[in-house]
């Protein structure tokens, strides 16, 4: 059985909600999954668990190291993990130039095995060959199509009505959603209902 460690921030005490689903689908496939979670912030944060990563990797044998964030995988790469492989989430690539140009040094500095980008803009911003480009899986299992009437009526929304859906958390800075409230408001039609999707478990 193929033996695989994650490693991801754990500021919030708690492993984060895609980072877990990930580990759950790998689970199903007969794989073993460990979580390290990273306590600290920032930088130098992420470099105080050096000690710490350095040693579980010591004391268990991993196929494989999969970093989440970029941040993730420079702790994992300073602390010797190999084979490794680091998935970008977005806001870390779109951070800067100076910032790409960290991630280009560690991928080749480590000999990083694989990284993972979710998307084509992504990976052209990174500017690397070797990446897979692999969006964000959903459970069919759990997700199905539905007609729009029924989702409408299952949600209580009225159905004479057009609806714009914020399917995040409104307070990430990252997303954006003073960019959605002042689109909404220059488009200036009471037909559209604006709805927010956050707190709603997966």
């Amino acid at each position: 059985i193929m033996n695989i460690l994650f490693v991801s921030s754990g500021n919030t005490g708690k492993i984060g909600v895609v980072v877990d689903l990930q580990a759950e689908s790998i689970r199903k496939l007969g794989f073993k999954v460990d979580h390290y979670l990273i306590n600290g912030k920032g930088l130098f944060g992420y470099l105080r668990n050096i000690y710490l990563l350095r040693s579980q990797l010591r004391s268990v044998k991993y196929d494989i190291v999969h970093a989440h964030y970029s941040f993730s995988g420079f702790l994992a790469s300073l602390s010797m993990a190999y084979p490794l492989v680091v998935s970008f989430m977005g806001s870390d690539v779109k951070s800067g130039f100076f910032f790409r140009l960290l991630i280009r040094f560690f991928i080749f500095t480590f000999r990083w095995k694989y990284f993972i980008v979710k998307s084509q803009e992504l990976a052209t911003l990174i500017g690397r060959k070797g990446i897979f480009i692999i969006p964000n899986g959903v459970d069919i299992e759990k997700f199905t199509p539905m007609s729009k009437n029924e989702c409408i009526n299952k949600l209580n929304w009225n159905p004479d009505k057009r609806h714009l859906l914020f399917a995040s958390n409104p307070n990430r800075p990252e997303k954006n959603f003073p960019l959605l409230l002042e689109a909404y408001r220059l488009i200036g039609n009471d037909q559209i209902e604006l709805h927010v999707l956050d707190n709603i478990p997966p």
